[in-house]
């Protein structure tokens, strides 16, 4: 929820980025435009979940990272009509009020509690006299606020926070109050939002970068005069990589509301597995940082080092038909693989049955009959080797199964091949 103390003309543009970290956080970053209704300050208070548990966010300055929401633009595809022509320097705060924070272009106070609003420092943070009524209706119990006032002589950029992650599912604070007591309180708020995140699922997470490339494939794929370009899903995570310790993820999801919606805030589901606290961080490492991990994928071979069985963390490219790489080799595709590729971690063979990436796949059905498992239709991107007829199912090809390696397959989705 952002809530203003003062009405305000307008708040467009806003844009949330979420997404898992080390140690079972979460990472928000949050920014949007704001057109006051009068030339007073304007302090913005952000709620995040605390359960309870007090002194238990990090605030992360973003000073360095203003240009994170055009990263995370970078990691989606997009398709364009072809043109044939031309934390933390403290300052003095009152020992009766809530210390006042510097970060980066920001004053920021942290309130544990709804009672902890009544300490904001009024020097600094105006807020509205009832701010703990109105929260009180969403927010009794279980939250924390920020309280942020951006300092408006200085470079403008996201303000960025890290919590723990409560209930297994990432918060998403969208819920607003923008201070306009002409408007009916049963009167929908308008929206103009793009959620950003990181290693979710579900409907209300929005469409992957995967996802929608094949939907502009799907509409723009047979018109000339069209161009679809990919995106690279590791642009966000390379930028954040050295200001926080979030993971390289398996999937980046983009969610773009606007008009007229209900007023509410979202909890994104997160993948199977992104808890565990040995989930290996995807980033260049030495060898002697490779993680623990004794599993053997008895059918899969390092297409690099033709290693087999391939042993520890399997590292499979969702872009490409059966291409699996060694944790080690994994670090050094660069020099044989495309860099945009984004690979799923696998960390043992009953993880690659149930993986995320084999999974909401309901829409696409194939009426053939898999030729690893005999079971038909199948349900998913299908696998097709032309020559000799063999069609598999996500599951059989995502297990090492092959009939022939010597043989190309096709990986179709919705009847077209891709």
């Amino acid at each position: 929820m952002c809530i203003f103390n003062l009405p305000v003309k307008t708040v467009k543009n806003t844009k949330i980025f979420v997404a898992p970290i080390k140690g079972n956080w979460q990472f928000t970053a949050y920014t949007n435009e704001v057109v006051l209704s009068s030339g007073a300050e304007n302090a913005m208070i952000l709620p995040f979940p605390n359960g309870g548990i007090p002194d238990c966010i990090r605030m992360v300055d973003l000073s360095k990272a203003s240009e994170l929401f055009t990263k995370c633009e970078e990691a989606f595809p997009r398709a364009q009509l072809m043109s044939f022509g031309n934390l933390n320097d403290r300052s003095w705060s009152s020992s009766n009020y809530l210390e006042v924070l510097t970060v980066g272009s920001y004053s920021v106070s942290i309130a544990q509690n709804l009672n902890d609003l009544r300490r904001i420092d009024p020097s600094v943070f105006k807020l509205m006299p009832n701010i703990d009524l109105v929260l009180s209706q969403n927010y009794a119990t279980g939250y924390g606020f920020v309280v942020c006032k951006f300092n408006k002589s200085q470079k403008a950029h996201p303000i960025g926070y890290c919590h723990p992650i409560v209930s297994g599912t990432l918060f998403v604070p969208t819920r607003h109050e923008h201070g306009d007591t002409t408007k009916s309180i049963f009167s929908p708020p308008h929206w103009d939002h793009e959620i950003y995140s990181f290693d979710t699922l579900g409907e209300d997470a929005g469409s992957s970068t995967q996802e929608l490339y094949h939907e502009l494939k799907l509409q723009h794929g047979g018109n000339p005069n069209w161009t679809v370009t990919i995106g690279d899903p590791t642009r966000p995570y390379h930028y954040l990589k050295n200001l926080v310790a979030v993971c390289m993820p398996t999937c980046v999801r983009r969610k773009t509301i606007k008009g007229y919606h209900t007023n509410q805030d979202f909890f994104y589901s997160l993948l199977p597995g992104i808890l565990t606290s040995n989930r290996p961080s995807v980033t260049p490492s030495t060898q002697s940082s490779v993680p623990t991990n004794n599993a053997v994928h008895s059918l899969v071979t390092c297409d690099n080092c033709t290693a087999k069985p391939l042993r520890g963390f399997r590292l499979k490219c969702i872009d490409c038909v059966d291409y699996d790489l060694c944790w080690s080799c994994y670090h050094s595709r660069k020099q044989y693989h495309p860099t945009h590729h984004l690979f799923a971690i696998i960390e043992n063979e009953d993880d690659a049955k149930n993986h995320i990436l084999v999974q909401n796949r309901s829409p696409l059905v194939h009426n053939f009959q898999c030729t690893g498992c005999m079971k038909g239709p199948i349900v998913g991107i299908r696998y097709f080797c032309p020559r000799c007829k063999v069609n598999l199912c996500e599951d059989c090809e995502n297990t090492g199964l092959k009939h022939t390696r010597e043989h190309s397959v096709q990986k179709i989705y919705r009847e077209e091949v891709l």
